[in-house]
């Protein structure tokens, strides 16, 4: 009876579609006595019909598959005659019919209507099997189709696993909000791989979306040998844990490096290094493994993430290191390199690093305080390339201030004041050449080398040498310091193969200022090869009758007297000097210029001091049977006299009250000890003003043990600007205090900074005294010279000359009795160039 319809009325065409789909019709009127025994309920009827229907539905499936299978005619007249008479059935109602697979789908595949939406010509393809045909779309079925505002659910959504959409299709076709369907997929997603294709809806959806999705992520490895592109899962899930959680340093549990966590890490790659500088705080990272390599596995630096990815904006804010203590840090470098915990004069040759080395000098400076000795000096040259370059490119990438940083406490010195190779400087000048190599490979390197001290050929102070050596007119002398002009005769004279004298006309006029400026090493001496091949000797009678008995012997030279000026041994151009004779002792022998008038200049000779040559003796060659001295030359003479004595007079009334005495006093000191405390005083001041460029050799010996630089200097403050000082020692304060003209004329005339290196409110400092202070302030002063140079030879017009310029006598010095030191004294590391010392004009009172 599975094929058989009982019924008790006959209906044609209701009987001729069940036929047509295979149920056979069998009329039992109400009357037959088989009617009682053969019934089938409305619901039997509907399952008869709906077996029928999906084996039907099974076999089209079959044939279109390929097998063969007998298929039944079915029209759409046919399917709908059927649907209304199982319409008439009781208890069977839309969901039940909808269930049978009686129409077919827009793929001609049976398919129960409920399971079906509406045909439209521009759905998507993948609705096709969702989808009525559009011959069976009328409109008597539409009420068992599935709603267009159901169609999201009941289509798209629960087949959503075998449609093959993307999780953004999929939720593109949601009209309503997609927050609940998202958080769906996401519980769903069974591994990384799966929540890797909702990452781009999840960027777009809700806080609370994203919360869950971060949460289901599960722990990932980062290969050391990728870099992850923008728009990998590993770089968008890292960035939207960074955006979306309160602490991104939570999800660094779920990244995996090197076998470990992020988490795991607690020690930063770097430690900071903190310092003033001016006014400005500087912070400077050193990477930890490269003081402590042993920690190469148990740090970890932001960097180490950032560089596996192409965009690592925020990626700090996952880690939670902290830098290791400095003072643990200094503990451990110094016993892994067994280096001494306090006094520590010099780094040992191929030991540590650079960047070591850098640290040691920091920490020994900055942190603790130390300097000299206990701050380690290192001979840089003695390193290896790769030791010198660690500590350039650490100096470089951090635009570090050579001249004043606590890490290079004693590197400075390889900079400042040193050259760029050159031709027209010595390999003594010049930096090293690993560090000229290193400055070539980069223009910016070189620049910044520059920024620190070191110059070129462009230096004015090398230009000079050039110019000199070109002949060329030098217009700038005045700019140049006595450690330039005689570093440059120094090269001029010993590092090029030039013929001397030079002849130059620039040359010779260069030469000749030069020699006149206070400091310079050029010597002026008498050219005797040419004087005493050139002259020939006075071969008058009388002067015949003369020499038999008496000396000097007299020559007469065509001109003034030929000089040389000499740099060294090396006479380095010859001049005519304004001096119309020249006695020579060695061989007694008196040269005269024969072009001037003999009488009054052997008059003024016998006057002299140094010469053997007296009164008696020009009587005899130039009075006996003659006048020789004119009443005017007498009346001038005594002209010169008066207005001597008025200046000494006006010199006293100068010196009136203030206790001032002239005398031999001198500073009680041998050479040596004076040498000695100049140096000491000259260091004091390099150490505690690093941030001031200092001539070469300021501080330093040279051969014969004399100082390399005067106590009169030029240098170059803080900004750069030239900036003169005079350096003296006073730490004996019991003892006189002294100063030399030089010195005198620099403070007083010229302004220059007088820094005394003395004890200031109990201890050893070094003190700027006022220029005012230099004498008002001070008890007595005792003026002292040694009289070797009152000599008529050397100064024909010593007394008046005397009473206005008290340099032309050696030893001068002005002694002070125990010296005063102001209260209001200002320490030489105080010092700016922002302040300067008010200078009163010159009055009757000064001295």
């Amino acid at each position: 009876m599975a094929d058989c319809f009982i019924v008790r009325q006959q209906n044609y065409y209701i009987e001729l579609t069940l036929n047509t789909i295979g149920l056979k019709i069998l009329i039992i009127d109400e009357d037959n006595v088989l009617a009682k025994y053969l019934k089938q309920s409305d619901q039997e009827v509907f399952k008869i019909i709906s077996q029928k229907l999906s084996a039907i539905a099974d076999n089209t499936l079959c044939i279109m598959s390929g097998d063969q299978v007998l298929d039944f005619p079915f029209s759409l007249n046919d399917k709908l005659l059927l649907v209304k008479y199982l319409n008439s059935l009781s208890n069977i109602g839309e969901k039940s019919i909808g269930s049978l697979p009686l129409f077919y789908n827009a793929k001609s595949v049976p398919t129960p209507l409920a399971s079906m939406v509406s045909y439209r010509e521009l759905a998507p393809s993948f609705l096709a099997d969702y989808m009525i045909s559009e011959e069976e779309n009328v409109a008597e079925i539409q009420k068992y189709l599935i709603p267009s505002h159901d169609e999201f659910d009941r289509v798209i959504w629960e087949n959503r696993n075998v449609l093959g959409l993307t999780p953004s299709e999929l939720l593109s076709y949601n009209t309503t909000d997609s927050e609940a369907y998202l958080i769906n997929l996401v519980d769903e997603a069974q591994s990384n791989t799966d929540l890797s294709n909702l990452i781009n809806n999840v960027y777009e959806a809700s806080e609370k979306v994203k919360t869950k999705f971060i949460d289901r992520i599960n722990a990932f490895s980062l290969n050391d040998d990728i870099v992850y592109e923008e728009d990998s899962f590993e770089s968008k899930v890292i960035n939207l844990a960074i955006a979306t959680l309160n602490d991104p340093s939570e999800f660094a549990n779920k990244i995996i490096y090197k076998n470990k966590s992020f988490s795991e890490y607690s020690i930063d790659e770097d430690i900071i290094c903190k310092y003033t500088e001016g006014d400005t705080e500087k912070s400077i990272k050193i990477p930890l493994v490269k003081l402590l390599p042993a920690y190469v596995n148990n740090t970890i630096g932001i960097h180490d993430l950032r560089r596996l990815f192409k965009v690592s904006k925020g990626f700090d804010k996952l880690l939670k290191t902290h830098p290791k203590p400095l003072n643990e840090v200094f503990v451990e470098v110094n016993k892994l390199l067994t280096l001494p915990d306090r006094e520590f004069p010099i780094w040992p040759n191929a030991r540590g690093n650079g960047i070591q080395y850098l640290f040691v000098s920091f920490y020994r400076r900055n942190n603790r305080g130390w300097n000299n000795r206990y701050v380690p000096d290192i001979n840089l040259g003695a390193q290896s390339n790769e030791f010198i370059f660690e500590i350039l490119d650490f100096l470089y990438k951090n635009n570090i201030t050579v001249s004043s940083s606590p890490f290079t406490y004693h590197l400075y010195k390889f900079f400042t004041g040193f050259y760029f190779i050159d031709t027209m400087i010595s390999k003594e000048e010049s930096i090293l050449p690993v560090i000229e190599a290193w400055a070539n490979s980069d223009e910016k390197r070189h620049k910044y080398l520059s920024e620190n001290g070191v110059k070129d050929g462009s230096a004015k102070e090398i230009r000079f040498r050039r110019m000199l050596i070109e002949n060329q007119r030098i217009d700038y002398i005045e700019n140049l310091t006595t450690s330039d002009i005689n570093n440059g005769l120094s090269f001029v004279c010993s590092k090029l193969d030039l013929t001397f004298p030079l002849v130059g006309d620039n040359q010779v006029e260069t030469i000749k200022i030069l020699s006149e400026k206070t400091g310079v090493n050029i010597k002026k001496n008498i050219n005797l090869v040419e004087l005493s091949s050139l002259s020939r000797e006075w071969d008058s009678s009388e002067y015949t009758t003369w020499i038999q008995n008496h000396y000097p012997h007299i020559y007469f030279y065509d001109g003034n007297m030929p000089y040389f000026l000499d740099y060294g041994n090396i006479h380095i151009c010859q001049i005519a000097s304004d001096k119309n004779y020249h006695y020579e002792p060695s061989s007694k022998k008196l040269y005269i210029n024969r072009n001037v008038e003999l009488t009054p200049l052997l008059f003024s000779l016998a006057t002299q001091q140094g010469i053997p040559f007296n009164t008696n003796d020009y009587r005899i060659l130039c009075m006996d049977g003659k006048v020789s001295v004119s009443k005017d030359e007498i009346a001038a003479k005594n002209e010169e006299i008066k207005s001597l004595k008025s200046r000494v007079e006006e010199l006293e009334c100068l010196l009136n009250g203030r206790n001032v005495h002239f005398g031999g006093t001198s500073s009680g000191l041998s050479k040596k000890d004076q040498y000695a405390a100049l140096i000491e005083a000259q260091q004091a001041l390099k150490s505690k003003r690093p941030d001031w460029n200092f001539p070469i050799g300021f501080g330093e010996r040279n051969d014969d043990g004399t100082p390399s630089c005067f106590t009169v200097e030029t240098v170059q403050n803080e900004e750069g600007n030239n900036m003169e000082i005079v350096i003296k020692s006073y730490k004996k304060t019991d003892e006189r205090f002294h100063i030399n003209p030089e010195e005198w004329e620099a403070v007083v005339k010229r302004r220059a900074k007088l820094l005394v290196y003395t004890y200031f409110k109990g201890e050893l400092d070094i003190v700027e005294i006022p220029k005012d202070e230099l004498v008002r302030k001070q008890s007595s002063i005792q003026i002292s010279f040694d009289t070797s140079n009152l000599d008529e030879e050397k100064y024909p017009n010593k007394i008046s000359e005397f009473a206005s310029i008290l340099r032309y006598f050696q030893q001068i010095t002005f002694g002070f009795n125990q010296f005063h030191i102001p209260k209001d004294a200002v320490k030489v590391k105080d010092i700016s160039s922002k302040r300067d010392l008010t200078i009163t004009s010159a009055e009757d009172e000064d001295i």
